[in-house]
């Protein structure tokens, strides 16, 4: 499946609620904004691209905690909270199931196409896109030229460079400085372990952007993990301990744009990327570059538009638990710190490993509740048996009686 064969149509029930969104809006005069109207009316128009998708999904995740006390409340006139009427402009209860099946659809394609792409280079990961601009563009941004193309299943996609070994020489040491070298069968291992058992978290709003007076260079500082806090809900709830980032902060870190390895904007060795853990969390602070990712992540950001954190990890020790009908996780080691990233909205957090281990201690769970079920089985039908055989001795003992 290729991203534009993944079917963006909305259902009825968010058309529903995208035209409930702009009645309420229109009669009392609050809920959403203009970005909000417009969802409404693509939802209902049946206009909605991969890009609106995720955007919705981030929307409902960012909202989510306030459902409970906003959905069903009334304002003083009757109507519905302005929280709920941007609920509904942007698909409403519909809407967020719907984004949230439609984001894992996406990022599967997304993933293969990595895969395709590094399959392609020989284990160098490049995209592929879907126009030659993108290609040349990204191209540019890695220090090469041109494009190449490529044809799979009837479908030509384009890659960046004018051939392999343009990629292989401008993207080698972009590789290497991400994950190590590449000479030693050891960190081939090691490397290949890191991308099958990678995770990513998002928080939101850690941002601070700072001109430095003196250098004229533009500085920013955040938190890319947040200790002792809930998570969001990731079909579980997590937190990370004060501890888990002990001794992981020598890692080769690099600071990058929705954790992509082809836009860096800094580095830990080498560069001005600068780790610590205090009481809050896992805090950054960087310079961005003077080129046009660090340019334009550095314009969005002054604009509000970029407002999330996000860190990309594998687990060395974690801890499973049932808080009643909730499965928790405790991330108490961090085994590597692959990068820290300022992430656009529509990003989401990739939780596959994290969901297979909950998988694993579920059935482990399971299993060993079974004996004590088993054990309590046994003893009631044992019970049973027991009062079944008095009440025939009792029967026997009446009838010699008579």
């Amino acid at each position: 499946m290729a991203l534009k064969d993944i079917n963006t149509t909305p259902t009825g029930g968010m058309r529903e609620e995208a035209r409930k969104g702009l009645e309420w809006r229109k009669e009392y005069g609050r809920g959403g904004t203009q970005t909000g109207v417009s969802r409404a009316r693509d939802i209902i128009n049946g206009d909605l691209s991969i890009s609106s998708i995720k955007r919705m999904f981030s929307f409902f995740s960012r909202h989510e905690n306030n459902k409970a006390k906003h959905y069903s409340a009334k304002e003083n006139d009757g109507g519905p909270t302005a929280w709920r009427i941007a609920w509904a402009l942007w698909g409403g209860n519909a809407g967020f199931s719907w984004s949230k099946k439609k984001v894992k659809e996406i990022a599967r394609e997304e993933e293969n196409r990595m895969k395709v792409g590094a399959m392609i280079n020989d284990g160098i990961e490049l995209p592929l896109y879907d126009s030659i601009k993108e290609a040349e563009l990204q191209a540019q941004e890695l220090g090469g030229s041109g494009y190449h193309e490529h044809t799979m299943d009837g479908e030509t996609y384009y890659m960046p460079f004018e051939n392999h070994e343009q990629a292989k020489e401008v993207m080698g040491q972009v590789d290497e400085n991400m994950y190590g070298s590449k000479d030693d069968d050891k960190d081939e291992k090691n490397n290949r372990y890191i991308m099958e058992n990678k995770e990513t978290r998002i928080y939101n709003g850690n941002y601070e952007i700072r001109l430095d007076e003196d250098s004229k260079e533009t500085r920013v500082s955040g938190y890319a993990a947040l200790f002792d806090t809930d998570s969001r809900d990731l079909g579980f709830r997590e937190t990370i301990s004060k501890r888990a980032f002990d001794g992981r902060l020598e890692d080769n870190v690099i600071l990058t744009f929705n954790h992509d390895a082809n836009l860096i904007l800094d580095r830990n060795m080498g560069g001005t990327l600068q780790l610590s853990v205090d009481e809050r969390g896992l805090r950054y602070d960087a310079t961005l570059p003077n080129t046009t990712t660090g340019n334009d992540v550095a314009e969005l950001m002054k604009r509000g538009l970029l407002y999330e954190s996000s860190f990309a990890f594998t687990v060395e020790e974690d801890d499973w638990s049932k808080d009643g009908d909730v499965t928790r996780r405790e991330i108490k080691k961090i085994g590597r710190l692959v990068d820290v990233s300022i992430v656009g909205v529509g990003a989401y957090a990739n939780t596959d490993v994290a969901l297979r281990s909950k998988e694993t201690f579920e059935m482990e769970a399971t299993v060993e509740e079974t004996p004590q079920v088993e054990e309590v089985e046994q003893k009631v039908e044992e019970s049973f048996d027991d009062s079944k055989l008095n009440l025939l001795s009792n029967e026997l003992k009446l009838k010699k009686r008579i």
